[in-house]
């Protein structure tokens, strides 16, 4: 079973397709960390001040 699936692996490594689904993949991992960001961004210049405040106000 090993020797089976290293043989299928090492043929998807070495095919065209693997490098298709890796830009694939790379793209959609490029677009979600820059959705990730912004939203971090949009998280510490909004709501994270606004926690602070009422945290702040709180004590």
């Amino acid at each position: 079973v090993y020797a089976f699936t290293h043989s299928l692996f090492h043929q998807f490594v070495m095919g065209s397709l693997e490098v298709d689904v890796k830009w694939d993949v790379y793209m959609i991992f490029l677009s979600l960390k820059e959705i990730l960001n912004k939203n971090k961004k949009d998280y510490q210049g909004k709501g994270f001040k606004r926690k602070k405040k009422k945290v702040h106000s709180k004590r």
